[in-house]
């Protein structure tokens, strides 16, 4: 909920990616992105619980389920 509120606060058109959004991110990735190289773990809005969202490695493009209780890099995207 942190995450998502983070995003939204920049204004209404702005939003944290699903794990779909994310997937489509990398897939169209481009080197003048710029991702976290040490730290490419980002939050995704994708629950696979209440106390588990999924995270994308943007360096590998590989989802995974973690604790929220973690601290990971959090990217808002603007809806166009």
């Amino acid at each position: 909920n942190y995450a998502a509120k983070l995003c939204r606060n920049l204004g209404s058109d702005w939003f944290l990616p699903s794990t779909d959004e994310w997937k489509r991110i990398y897939e169209n990735k481009t080197s003048n992105m710029n991702f976290s190289i040490s730290n490419p773990v980002y939050w995704s809005s994708s629950q696979t619980a209440s106390s588990h969202s999924v995270v994308m490695n943007i360096g590998g493009g590989v989802t995974t389920s973690i604790d929220k209780s973690n601290i990971r890099n959090v990217r808002a995207v603007k809806a166009f």
